[in-house]
């Protein structure tokens, strides 16, 4: 995960945590340079160079161009990653797509004894009678929608799309409905039609949407 603003850029995953003091940016060149925080894992004190760009389809990637530069002036004259190339021009390597986080990104039960993770990139729900993954290809947290692909492992309707809602009940907790779980394409499950969220008990397409709650190890 990643949290950016005109001062800082920290990044946070299972490897550990990196942040970056900023002291310089260009909104309009796409790029930002940044002091290695001194508790860093990698190149503690250094300095980067990151770029960002934004594909046609609107998504947004960025590339850490530099980020063992011995100073700030060595970091602005960094040459700037290659964003007419995603797959190949961030020194080598592809850019980094970023997504918003996913307003209900976490670990759940459902009360059906079923574990789902959720985030930006996947849906995946496991059980005593198996796991089912979902890549998840957009969605909307205002609308409280998720659009992903079955996983070509999944036991039902492999490789074809499904849509996600959530919902909340009076008492805030989440519940959800897969409205669809056989779409042909990313198309069909987008204009799906969309469940009833003021019938928790049979607005799923006639059945009753799922509660699920934060999941907590006793």
């Amino acid at each position: 995960s990643h949290t950016i603003d005109e001062w800082g850029w920290g990044s946070a995953s299972e490897w550990g945590a990196s942040s970056y003091r900023i002291t310089q940016y260009d909104s309009d060149g796409q790029w930002i340079v940044a002091q290695n925080d001194s508790a860093n894992s990698w190149n503690p004190d250094l300095w980067s160079r990151f770029n960002w760009t934004i594909d046609e389809a609107g998504t947004l990637h960025y590339c850490q161009a530099a980020y063992d530069a011995a100073s700030e002036k060595d970091a602005l004259a960094a040459a700037d990653a290659d964003s007419a190339d995603l797959a190949a021009g961030c020194g080598g390597f592809g850019w980094t797509e970023l997504r918003s986080s996913l307003a209900i990104e976490g670990r759940y039960e459902d009360d059906y004894d079923s574990i789902h993770e959720i985030d930006a990139w996947s849906w995946t729900s496991s059980s005593s009678w198996g796991t089912s993954s979902y890549s998840v290809s957009q969605f909307d947290n205002d609308a409280g929608w998720i659009v992903a692909q079955n996983d070509v492992s999944n036991f039902y309707n492999p490789e074809l799309w499904s849509k996600f809602e959530w919902t909340t009940d009076s008492e805030g907790e989440y519940h959800y409905c897969q409205s669809a779980y056989d779409a042909a394409d990313e198309q069909a499950a987008i204009e799906t039609a969309g469940a009833d969220t003021s019938d928790l008990a049979a607005g799923c397409g006639g059945f009753s949407w799922t509660k699920m709650r934060p999941y907590a190890s006793f």
